[in-house]
């Protein structure tokens, strides 16, 4: 059998070669179950799937997760590759020009290649993507014609961000609610803010952060931490605009329509996927910014685990209405189904709630959180008049996180006591970091191992997960945010080449100690 895979599926389909044709294989008509075959080879469970479904387009397998593979017919022709085949690596899908293009932006968008650093040499490049020459000769001139790289004596090298005008202004948008909280979950944004925060400071830069929220159907702007209402801010000085958009769809309209008629560059970051590529927006001034945060993020947590030979795992989230969560799920399955286990996925959902004020109102409205509240202000009442009111608002906030917390705990708990009754169930993926610290803190309380009986994976990547020494996905924020800043002060011109509307930044995980190997 011909085939121009990597080094580890090679050995993996010579290795199954070799057992269906063997006497035990001919005499017993099946082999071992994938994971033990992947354990023999030496290769991971995900190379040994790859392997096997060779085999089985061409007929000669049939899998059965859990039982083991029947062996149907053993073929030795050399017939054309399947469809499944043709989807792995190979030189001749990585040759053209527009592919090493992408390749390339990729690892200088994904901080891979710093900026100011200087490229490989052409024939490092060539070597590196499987291509001639002339290909790559080609990609480099196409991204140099769209200012992502620059000649730089006999190389290339990734430009540094630059502005040419003195007093200039960057004007970052980003929503709160009713109550003044970041409608973001702070622990994932606050890494974006403070590196838009150090790449001004470093551009002699001025960056006015300016919250916005709509209520009685009028929009409003605030500065930063301040309670009075300002104009949209729109002046000679400002370079351009950074927006943080929320799902409403009428909050979204009225301002790109002030962004619209800024004629200002702008860099909107997506959060929901749902809503703002609707909308008709100028390509020659604005661009949308995305993170993996759905489907790729939920595909790259089973691959992990198929990796580690996991292979039945639950995916627990309380935020399930929400649409990352559905697609981070479906991700998951996805992969799974192609690895021959379509029952590898266990959904622990709970999907009533959108968004976590919706956990506080619905406590508050069935009383379970009512003598909080009642022994606070019980206990305000001995307190001076002038320092109630400093602590009304700290309590205010207090409490509502609080009650949220514990709410979500609620739903939360049962669908991890659904996970720990099933036995095949050997790794959780938690919504979010938060859910996987509760996941860690619940499962310590019952004296269950962690990772020896369940391991355990989060997202966000927050100072939590790694105190806790949580695996986790980081959404790779510090690139998003100096991606979004490179089109502000270098936007792309129309006219020398078209620019895609939506560029998605690719996450990665972190490993730590709260997941293993299965035993």
């Amino acid at each position: 059998m011909k085939h121009n895979s990597s080094p580890a599926l090679r050995k993996a389909i010579d290795f199954l070669e070799k057992a269906l044709q063997s006497d035990e294989a001919k005499s017993e008509g099946r082999l071992p179950p994938l994971a033990q075959l992947a354990a023999m080879s030496g290769v991971s469970l995900v190379t040994m799937w790859k392997a096997a479904t060779v085999f089985k387009k061409r007929g000669c397998i049939e899998m059965y997760p859990g039982q083991g593979i029947v062996v149907k017919a053993y073929r030795t022709d050399d017939s054309p590759l399947d469809e499944f085949e043709s989807m792995l690596p190979s030189k001749s899908n990585r040759q053209t020009w527009t592919r090493v293009a992408v390749e390339i932006e990729k690892s200088i968008l994904n901080g891979g290649l710093a900026r100011g650093a200087t490229l490989p040499s052409c024939k490092e490049l060539a070597q590196q993507f499987g291509t001639s020459f002339p290909t790559l000769k080609k990609a480099l001139h196409h991204l140099s014609r769209l200012d992502i790289i620059t000649p730089h004596k006999r190389h290339y090298a990734v430009p540094t961000l630059t502005h040419r005008r003195s007093g200039a202004h960057i004007v970052l948008l980003k929503p709160i609610d009713l109550w003044g909280r970041s409608m973001f979950y702070e622990t994932m944004f606050d890494t974006m803010f403070k590196h838009i925060e150090d790449q001004c400071a470093r551009l002699a830069l001025k960056l006015d952060i300016v919250d916005y929220r709509e209520g009685a159907g009028e929009l409003s702007f605030y500065p930063l931490g301040d309670t009075d209402t300002i104009e949209f801010p729109a002046s000679e000085n400002v370079l351009g605009y950074l927006y943080l958009h929320q799902k409403r769809a009428a909050t979204q309209y009225r301002i790109l329509a002030h962004l619209n008629a800024s004629k200002k560059p702008t860099a909107i970051l997506d959060t929901s996927q749902e809503v703002i590529t609707q909308h008709n927006i100028s390509p020659a001034r604005h661009r949308i910014f995305s993170w993996a945060s759905g489907y790729q993020a939920g595909a790259k947590a089973a691959h992990y685990f198929l990796e580690l030979n996991h292979t039945r795992m639950a995916y627990i989230s309380p935020f399930h209405a929400l649409k990352w969560s559905q697609q981070r799920l479906e991700g998951m399955q996805d992969v799974l189904r192609r690895a021959g286990l379509p029952d590898g996925v266990e959904p622990l959902v709970f999907d009533k709630f959108d968004s976590t004020w919706k956990f506080y109102q619905h406590a508050r409205q069935t009383s379970r959180m009512d003598s909080l509240s009642q022994a606070y202000h019980e206990w305000r009442e001995q307190i001076p008049a002038a320092t109630a009111g400093h602590l009304d608002l700290i309590m205010d906030w207090a409490l509502r996180e609080t009650i949220e917390h514990a709410e979500i705990c609620h739903r939360t708990y049962p669908l991890l006591d659904r996970a720990l009754k099933d036995q095949s169930i050997t790794a959780c993926v938690c919504a979010n970091d938060l859910i996987a610290v509760m996941a860690l803190q619940y499962l310590k309380h019952k004296g269950i191992n962690v990772p020896q009986r369940l391991s355990l994976f989060g997202y966000d990547n927050s100072l939590q997960a790694l105190k806790l020494r949580l695996t986790s996905f980081e959404f790779n924020m510090q690139p998003i945010a100096t991606a979004m800043l490179q089109h502000v002060l270098q936007p792309p011109d129309p006219l020398r080449s078209k620019v895609k509307p939506l560029l998605e930044i690719d996450g990665y995980i972190v490993t730590r100690t709260s997941t293993a190997p299965r035993a």
